[in-house]
């Protein structure tokens, strides 16, 4: 479906900002398909890599929650009335 850096993931999947993922990353506490991560540029695969933070595996649905929904263009107010496109 789609293809994601690990450190982007992660954070939009709440486990923290960009910098504290970043460092999770680095430390060796995340693992995809199995073998250790410390790469946070890597490239994952949201219906086909295993991603493990701990030993907490990531759900397909965790990992597909979030793009599903950011897939979806809502129409929000700017506050003077108009809507312009968000996300």
């Amino acid at each position: 479906m789609s293809k994601l850096r690990l450190d982007k993931l992660l954070s939009h999947m709440g486990y923290g900002s960009r910098k504290e993922v970043r460092q999770l990353i680095k430390n060796g506490s995340i693992t995809v398909n199995d073998i250790l991560c410390r790469q946070p540029e890597t490239v994952v695969d949201t219906q086909n890599d295993r991603v493990a933070v701990g030993q907490t595996l990531l759900s397909d649905d965790e990992q597909t929650r979030w793009l599903s929904q950011r897939q979806y263009r809502l129409p929000c107010s700017n506050g003077n009335g108009s809507f312009a496109r968000a996300l």
